[in-house]
């Protein structure tokens, strides 16, 4: 028989591939598993593989297979092909006058772990060396069986190493997941210790991963947030039924936090619980908005019962949503009954196109508006009011206004019988000859301040436009024989709080000298004021040209 080492040819055939002797029928019923991806066959030349193939063949496995007849050869093929799994089985066939199974298996061993290795020996089993997992010596007519076992194998072992990346690919995900996760993310076990946390965990607690890691359930206080984190998970886990927990605690630099927990046991293969996972978010910046919302909406509440003006809130048809005691006050009207009118159910007739203008003007520019308005009360009668209306929206965001409403009733009167008065005055000013003016000085030190009505500039004869009041223009116009007199007077009255009355001389700016007669209530205004509201009457002709010296 040639020796391997004369065959330095690679055959590649895929049976039955070329012309072959007539091979025996697959033996019956024979179902053997998967077709066998490749049969790598070193052996000295094909008669050899042959007669093992033709094994294969009668059992019904169909394969692919390659045969090598040197050492070399067979190097460059495991070596160009380790790790891989072109082969599902590796056949050594111990032939006469080439190398035995003693020299090609550790060749194999160097680049071959896993794949089974089938062995044809003559004689006694070759020994395996270190680093093939699987090798089985058999004679020709059991290679078969031992093919179809070594195919078991194979796909236990895919089997088990398709698990094991998928376990590792699904850690991988979960370590990804878990530690890009936006909000905090802890795993808690059942004594209480951190098993692992995320970047955002650690960054809502104020530590790193390794001292909340390290931490012991005994290092820290009760309000100390790790200790909230573990109580809430460990709540949360024994009740399906519990809510997420929000807790006030405190960080590691001192700072109160609010956190929002919630959490789910984690179990094993055999059900039982392997720790805890909490989920943490930092909700301290919602509570806060809410406990302010919370407090506006009490100090909201509080000024709107007990304020002593009228306060009125309407929706967008500018219907009465809810009025305050004041305002149901002024308008004679219970807050239900207000329910069931808009604002111009109650606003004067005469007033409506104005406040309708002002009102559909302001709140579209989410601007308030000022205006007086009258209101017709319940009973029919008409009350003034200064309303100020201003945008406001509710709880959900819908639109509403708010108005502030001053009875100003009496003011008007008050207004209107000062008009009158002011009237009556200038007209028997005109008719009298009478001038009126008043003087004030915010203290005994400060300047006075004078102003007169236009009948008493006639009197001196000013020039309304051009000779403004004032008390040195006034003095102008005394004559100078007189003014020592009148200041030493109105002193006296200033001093004493009494009603100033003297007869003096003017000189007019033409020369005229005139009688005049001044009569002047003197009263203290707030603090240090000190003020005379006085007339002045023309009583020249009354004094028919006497020259006697003023007299008071």
């Amino acid at each position: 028989m040639t020796p391997i080492s004369s065959h330095l040819s690679t055959h590649l055939t895929t049976r039955p591939a070329s012309p072959s002797p007539p091979r025996p029928e697959p033996l019956a019923g024979a179902e053997l598993g998967p077709a066998v991806n490749g049969v790598l066959v070193a052996a000295a030349h094909q008669g050899y593989e042959a007669l093992a193939l033709d094994e294969l063949d009668r059992a019904g496995f169909a394969y692919r297979n390659r045969l090598v007849t040197t050492l070399g050869e067979l190097q460059d093929v495991v070596g160009a092909q380790a790790g891989s799994d072109d082969w599902d089985i590796v056949l050594v066939i111990d032939t006469p006058g080439g190398p035995g199974a003693a020299e090609v298996l550790p060749v194999l061993a160097g680049h071959i772990a896993d794949t089974p290795v089938i062995v044809i020996a003559r004689g006694a089993p070759p020994a395996v060396p270190p680093g093939l997992r699987s090798v089985r010596t058999v004679d020709l007519r059991s290679f078969a069986g031992a093919a179809a076992d070594a195919m078991r194998e194979n796909e236990r072992r895919r089997e088990r190493t398709r698990g094991a990346r998928a376990l590792r690919a699904s850690e991988i995900r979960f370590a990804t997941a878990f530690d890009s996760a936006p909000i905090g993310l802890a795993l808690v076990q059942l004594d209480g210790r951190f098993l692992g946390v995320n970047p955002v965990f650690c960054a809502i607690a104020g530590r790193e991963r390794t001292a909340i890691v390290a931490a012991s359930p005994e290092s820290v206080t009760d309000d100390d947030l790790l200790s909230c984190v573990r109580a809430a998970a460990d709540h949360l886990a024994t009740d399906d039924d519990a809510e997420p927990v929000e807790r006030r605690c405190i960080r590691a630099d001192g700072a109160p936090i609010w956190i929002r927990v919630s959490a789910a046991p984690a179990h094993g293969d055999d059900g039982e619980t392997l720790y805890l996972v909490a989920h943490v978010e930092d909700v301290t910046a919602r509570r806060e908005a809410e406990e302010a919302r919370e407090r506006s909406d009490m100090l909201f509440r509080a000024l709107f019962a007990n304020s002593n003006v009228g306060l009125n809130i309407l929706d967008s048809h500018g219907t009465s949503v809810t009025a305050n005691q004041a305002f149901q006050e002024i308008l004679g009207y219970t807050e239900q009954e207000l329910q069931q009118l808009t604002f111009l159910d109650v606003t004067h007739p005469a007033d409506v196109v104005a406040n309708v203008s002002l009102r559909t003007r302001h709140l579209a520019e989410g601007s308030g508006f000022r205006m007086e308005k009258r209101y017709v009360k319940k009973d029919g009668s008409t009350v003034w009011t200064e309303l100020s209306g201003a945008p406001l929206r509710d709880a959900a965001g819908r639109a509403h206004s708010i108005g502030v409403v001053v009875d100003i009733t009496e003011r008007r009167r008050a207004e209107a019988a000062l008009e009158e008065s002011a009237r009556m005055l200038a007209t028997a000013q005109a008719l009298g000859g009478l001038g009126g003016w008043s003087s004030f000085r915010a203290s005994a030190e400060a300047e006075p301040q004078i102003w007169w009505s236009p009948e008493m500039g006639e009197i001196l004869g000013l020039d309304p436009k051009r000779d403004l009041p004032s008390i040195d223009r006034f003095y102008e116009r005394v004559h100078p024989d007189d003014r020592a007199a009148l200041r030493e007077a109105t002193l006296v009255a200033l001093g004493d709080a009494r009603t100033l009355d003297i007869e003096f001389r003017i000189v007019r700016p033409s020369g005229e000298v005139r009688w005049v007669r001044e009569r002047a209530d003197a009263f203290r205004g707030e603090g240090s004021e000190i003020r005379l509201v006085g007339v002045i009457l023309d009583i020249t002709a009354a004094r028919s040209g006497d020259a006697a010296a003023p007299s008071g």
